[in-house]
């Protein structure tokens, strides 16, 4: 495609002198697109190309020699005609000065100056403009680029509030654990206090029990229950200790509180032969047997858990 802005610094510089693919490569180094620029440089020679001459039987003789290069010691004169001759002799720089005069006359600092201008020109071109479609690619990164900076800057802010508030939901979060964890250690000191407290309380109730047995005995031994207090005056299985001492006729039984009680199958062998042996004994004896509520009696049916 045709760049209407280079066209004018590429006229210029073939007009300098420089060559084809000299302007082709400074563009293409600047950035500009190759196809671009061959366009440009396609329509530039178009335009600067002269118009056919018209048809003539002599070949028309250019009244300036064409040359590649200013300061060359020779060059090559056109050809005239469709044809060239191959024995065509070789102008000097010397010969066509002495021919022309002065108006052929060039000097090699003249000439070394237009070559710098040149140079310099070009060099300012490539060096400053720079081609629209890479100025605004370019253009189009930086903004990209920014957006991506943004973009991740408030992402990174987002993320860092959200785990400060984690953090300060976390530390919460454990003091109240601790706080609990301190509770529950407490109820349970709490608990296991009271278990002890139960177990000494169900033993004390045990003892109480056993005890209050033992003294409702002791006590139907002692007096005849009241018809009101729901106590059984029929005969009864009874379990009552003490210190066994022999009488005339039977066994005496003194318990803890001091009521006897007799035994009335005394003359029983095996109840004979059971307690006499426990007569020098120290500890307390137990006997269990049947007994009517009121009266000293109990007729024995074991010693010591032993039954006879």
């Amino acid at each position: 495609m045709v760049q209407d802005q280079l066209v004018e610094y590429v006229s210029s510089q073939l007009k300098l002198g420089i060559s084809r693919d000299a302007v082709k490569s400074a563009l293409a180094g600047a950035g500009w697109i190759a196809t671009d620029v061959e366009d440009t440089l396609k329509k530039v020679e178009g335009a600067n190309k002269p118009a056919a001459p018209a048809t003539s039987s002599a070949p028309a003789v250019s009244s300036k020699p064409a040359y590649s290069q200013i300061g060359a010691s020779s060059f090559t004169a056109p050809a005239s005609g469709a044809a060239k001759s191959a024995d065509q002799p070789s102008i000097k720089v010397s010969d066509l000065i002495s021919a022309s005069g002065s108006a052929m006359s060039f000097s090699n600092n003249s000439v070394a100056g237009q070559q710098g201008k040149m140079v310099q020109k070009t060099k300012a071109f490539v060096e400053d403009p720079m081609p629209a479609s890479k100025t605004k690619r370019g253009l189009i990164l930086k903004i990209v680029g920014l957006a991506v900076i943004l973009g991740l800057g408030g992402f990174a802010g987002y993320l860092y509030f959200q785990n400060n508030d984690l953090a300060a939901k976390v530390a919460t979060l454990g003091g109240a654990s601790a706080d609990v964890t301190s509770r529950v250690a407490s109820l349970t000191g709490q608990v296991q206090a009271l278990n002890a407290s139960n177990t000494a309380l169900a033993a004390e109730a045990r003892s109480l029990t056993a005890e209050n047995a033992l003294l409702q005995a002791n006590l139907s031994f002692a007096a005849v229950p009241l018809a009101s207090s729901g106590v059984s005056t029929s005969s009864q299985t009874v379990s009552i200790s003490g210190k066994l001492t022999a009488g005339k006729s039977s066994y005496t039984l003194t318990t803890s509180y001091g009521v006897l009680v007799f035994v009335q199958n005394a003359k029983d062998t095996k109840v004979d032969a059971a307690l006499k042996p426990l007569l020098t004994s120290t500890s307390s004896v137990m006997l269990v047997g049947t007994h009517v509520p009121g009266s000293q009696y109990i007729t024995v049916t074991a010693v010591n858990g032993s039954p006879l």
